[in-house]
């Protein structure tokens, strides 16, 4: 028996297990201000007389994560998008905590949503693109939550064909139809200790909102002939267009419109709980699984080829029952491997050893200021074949030993073939203070700083030790991979 199917199986964990977490946490979380010089160290005892005191506030608690597929955290008027794009979910930040800087470990579904689900980033699932299924020896947050007497549901308008991750239930279907279906089981539901899981597709291409959702913010008197969607957006990048200004905010607009569309679905949903007084007794995340480039580099849109902040910075909102934090804001730079052991430790149950992600309870009950301000994301099939990234509050730093350049669309919708399609640099270093938009490699300019960001990723990336038979991935089957197809993935 592996030890990950001793931890599927067992019922309770142990006192061995919790002496594991303090050992490992404490192995995991290496300080790494010669990087990135930070604030004054709070006093820990500070710290721990804080979180004593909420140590056991939220057990038996709902949980419940609504995610929307292909969001930007910087298309949200709660960070400052000057399109009222998010009321709703703005509205529920005002209510919790905001996380300013969360980066997803990828920008592709499947795998991004894996590390939300497992603590554990690519390298230690094997599940590294769309289309590859996590193997059952892993042990995942609903799992967990089960062994605690929660029941979960997931609702999916994405990620249906990725695997049933311990959920008792999940049920697919489009926007529309799985915000309906989430009513009617909340409806039935309500009264049960459960972990609920929504996940909406918009904004993903095509951007094609509902017409009273795009008149919001396209321009009425535009008359150029884009559409946005994979075809146009492939001959876009495969030719280098130089869109105009009227055309770029067209196709901008539409994905926006499709925003406003998810956060209306969200809104139906957070009444729904309002109404039901569920409030009042459920932890509340909002998250996505990637952002979109949206023409800021290489011409392209879409997500799965990028590692630039475009396409991992994610909303990440928390809201607690009590309120008892409101109107927070954290500029700690965290990843979505954080979410699980953050949950679990809300709802006072003690995240196995092996996770790769730490709990964000120090940053949402205090200021922890030896929290290690580090992200790691990646891009690629395999250890061996793949472009990894590191990113600090002040930097972002990505690495391709191999001078790999990404395919990130299919021929026959306007994609090219040839190594310079998404080019990326063998080195490339951003000054994120000067350059949020990352469009000057400074690798040359800051040698030392590359060299000691290079070090700390290569010694960070590797595969979890503590999971002695980790497996390979499961490949989807052709039914699965030609829905992959049309939504534009490569598989």
């Amino acid at each position: 028996m592996t030890f990950m199917t001793y931890m599927n199986k067992m019922k309770h964990i142990s006192i061995l297990l919790l002496i594991l977490i303090v050992f490992f946490s404490g192995c995991m979380n290496t300080n790494t201000k010669d990087i990135e010089p930070g604030l004054e160290d709070t006093s820990q005892e500070d710290v721990e007389n804080v979180l004593e005191n909420i140590s056991s506030r939220y057990p038996d608690y709902n949980i419940i994560i609504i995610s929307i597929d292909t969001l930007r955290a910087d298309h949200l008027g709660t960070y400052g998008y000057d399109r009222n794009t998010s009321p709703t979910i703005d509205s529920i930040a005002k209510e919790g905590i905001v996380f300013e800087n969360t980066f997803a470990v990828v920008g592709e579904t499947w795998p991004s949503l894996t590390s939300t689900l497992t603590s554990l980033y690519p390298v230690s699932t094997n599940v590294r693109t769309n289309g590859q299924i996590l193997n059952d020896s892993f042990i995942t947050l609903p799992e967990i939550l089960k062994e605690h007497n929660y029941s979960s549901m997931a609702f999916l308008s994405n990620f249906c064909k990725a695997g049933n991750y311990g959920f008792d239930n999940k049920s697919c279907g489009r926007d529309g139809k799985i915000t309906k279906d989430t009513l009617k089981w909340l409806d039935k539901n309500y009264d049960n200790k459960f972990f609920l899981w929504v996940h909406y597709l918009k904004p993903h291409q095509p951007y094609n909102p509902p017409e009273k959702y795009a008149s919001l913010f396209v321009d009425s008197n535009y008359t150029g002939n884009y559409t946005a969607d994979e075809p146009t957006f492939g001959f876009i990048t495969k030719n280098r267009i130089n869109l105009t200004d009227s055309d770029l905010n067209y196709i901008i607009s539409l994905y926006d419109g499709d925003i406003r569309y998810a956060d209306d679905q969200v809104k139906e949903v957070y009444q729904k709980l309002e109404t039901l007084g569920l409030l009042d007794n459920s932890i509340i995340i909002i998250t996505s699984d990637h952002g979109e480039d949206l023409y800021q580099h290489n011409y392209f849109f879409l997500h799965s080829c990028s590692i630039y902040d475009s396409s991992l910075h994610i909303p990440l909102i928390i809201r607690l029952p009590d309120k008892s934090v409101i109107n927070k804001r954290v500029e700690n730079v965290v990843s979505n491997v954080d979410i699980a052991p953050t949950l679990l430790e809300l709802a006072n149950i003690s995240p196995p050893p092996f996770f790769e992600g730490t709990s964000l309870v120090p940053l949402i009950f205090s200021s922890d200021n030896s929290w290690e301000d580090i992200a790691l994301s990646e891009r690629g099939r395999n250890i061996q074949v793949s472009i990894q990234s590191i990113r600090t509050p002040k930097w972002r730093y990505v690495y391709n030993p191999k001078n790999l350049h990404p395919i990130c669309m299919r021929n026959n919708t306007g994609g090219v073939t040839g190594k310079h399609y998404y080019p990326i640099e063998e080195e490339e270093l951003y000054n994120i203070a000067q350059d949020p938009d990352e469009t000057t490699n400074v690798v040359s300019q800051y040698p030392e700083v590359a060299s000691s960001l290079r070090e700390e990723l290569l010694r960070r990336y590797k595969p979890n030790k503590l999971l002695n038979e980790t497996g390979a991935p499961i490949e989807a089957d052709e039914e699965t991979k030609e829905e992959l197809r049309a939504l534009g993935y490569v598989v």
